[in-house]
């Protein structure tokens, strides 16, 4: 158990207090692929340091309808069900502009169809769907603070948004501050595709949050059942590197609590909506801590649940590199799947064993199939390999089963797995060095639905600490 979960999970009653160690462990990391030396640096300084956005399988690209200022189309009834908006977001979390354009639509938030969840941090061009309405807006714009909201209308779509929708995520990221330049990214890049066969393919820091990385955390206490950590762990864990303001508010609203008195007010006037949100159902029903957690959108509850496994992912993962088990070729009892045309996984995982292994490696080689392993639920298979072994050992530590992740008290929030792959290329890599007295570095590249940019450069910029994700040396 690492020292971040200590903190937390020793206490029963005051689960208050700052991240004794801000270490790679807490999101799971611990490993590189490689050991060339990063090249430094920061990212995300500014929102606009790291843009992303979406190009769809219809060939649809977000960046398009604000860069080259294309209008939107008429809507025509027998187009679609769902009205299809190109959205730009800055320095605003996916949910909240999914909750802001829901509103300004007058639908509820679960109806309106994404294709994944985006950096906060970030400049991003993303699709959503929503029911169409009359009067349907042709703009939607909101602004507060740094955070900006735009989204124009395209079109309309037959079916939700969902993943599936989303062929691959473009990304423009500025680097500064590099220690080392070009040169060194293609060495990593070489090491990376000659040694090891790709990027290894970890869940990014902000799948469990950055300054105050406990998603997880609040999902493990949701997987196992207690539902008072939990709530408690949203409510109150902080660590050293949240706003004080916000340390001093979770601080007091614990004492509070603590003392059986109200305490939701002291979240007023902060972003911590959902804090709020809880914090005032325990007002109402004091102690009924399944309840209060069941008070926040599914989609969040699923992330939990989601960001607990994806930690787990994050830990085998490193332990495999770690143990030097090769990724790039397989072995019996390993799980493999089929890639399509489009570089993504085509129907469900293959078994490996004696008779089949060399057919396998050598469609690897070819880059028609890939090594999978599984983000642990209740319907994922675990391999009979030596990675099946690692991930047996993770989880007996956490004393955990995949089956624990069919939750009866809150099924919505139940998470089923799924198989990811070990590795990841991404395509269309460039960099282009501005320097100047911020030594800084541009880099872009593709992934496929699911990758995190942030995993390709924490292999390539190997930061002292996790902050550098966040435009910070310490």
């Amino acid at each position: 158990m690492t020292r971040l979960q200590v903190v937390f999970l020793c206490c029963e009653k005051v689960l208050y207090g700052v991240l004794m160690e801000y270490t790679e462990a807490a999101w799971g990391f611990g490993a590189y692929a490689t050991e060339v030396e990063g090249i430094g640096g920061v990212i995300k300084k500014k929102p606009e340091d790291f843009t992303v956005w979406e190009i769809l399988f219809t060939g649809l690209n977000a960046l398009d309808y604000f860069k080259n200022n294309v209008g939107y189309a008429e809507i025509e009834q027998e187009h679609g069900r769902h009205a299809l908006y190109a959205v730009k977001k800055v320095n605003m979390e996916t949910l909240k502009a999914v909750k802001l354009i829901a509103h300004k639509v007058g639908v509820k938030p679960y109806r309106v169809g994404v294709c994944g969840i985006k950096d906060k941090r970030s400049t991003s061009y993303i699709f959503i769907s929503v029911p169409r309405v009359r009067n349907q807006p042709t703009r939607i714009e909101d602004t507060y603070g740094e955070s900006i909201l735009e989204a124009r209308l395209v079109g309309a779509v037959k079916t939700k948004l969902t993943s599936k929708n989303l062929y691959r995520n473009r990304f423009a990221i500025t680097i500064r501050g590099v220690e080392a330049g070009r040169d060194r990214v293609y060495e990593i890049l070489d090491t990376v595709n000659n040694t090891v066969g790709g990027f290894p393919n970890f869940f990014g820091h902000q799948r469990f949050g950055v300054i105050r990385p406990v998603t997880h955390l609040i999902g493990r206490a949701i997987v196992k059942g207690d539902y008072e950590l939990a709530v408690r762990t949203l409510l109150f864990a902080t660590t050293a590197y949240e706003s004080e303001k916000h340390r001093i508010v979770r601080e007091e609203a614990n004492n509070l609590f603590n003392m059986n008195k109200p305490f939701s007010h002291l979240f007023a006037g902060t972003p911590l909506h959902y804090e709020k949100q809880v914090a005032r159902w325990l007002e109402l029903k004091r102690g009924d801590y399944l309840a209060a957690l069941q008070s926040l959108p599914t989609r969040l509850r699923r992330l939990f649940t989601q960001s607990y496994a994806s930690y787990l992912f994050n830990m085998v993962l490193s332990r495999i590199l770690k143990r030097k088990i090769a990724l790039n070729e397989v072995e019996a009892g390993d799980l493999v799947v089929m890639l399509d045309m489009y570089d993504m996984q085509a129907g469900r995982p293959t078994l490996v064993n004696l008779g089949n292994r060399a057919s396998w490696n050598r469609l690897i080689q070819q880059g028609k199939a890939a090594l999978v392993i599984p983000v642990v639920g209740y319907s994922t298979t675990l391999p009979r390999s030596s990675k099946g072994e690692v991930i047996r050992e993770v989880l007996e530590e956490e004393k955990i089963e995949p089956r624990n992740f069919k939750l009866e008290a809150t099924p919505e929030a139940s998470s089923p797995g799924e198989y990811r792959r070990a590795l990841i290329k991404p395509e269309g890599f460039y960099i282009n060095e501005a320097g100047g007295e911020d030594s800084t570095l541009r880099v872009g590249f593709s992934l496929p639905r699911g990758a995190y940019a942030t995993a390709i450069l924490r292999e390539i910029m190997k930061p002292k600490t996790p902050l550098a994700f966040l435009g910070k040396n310490n």
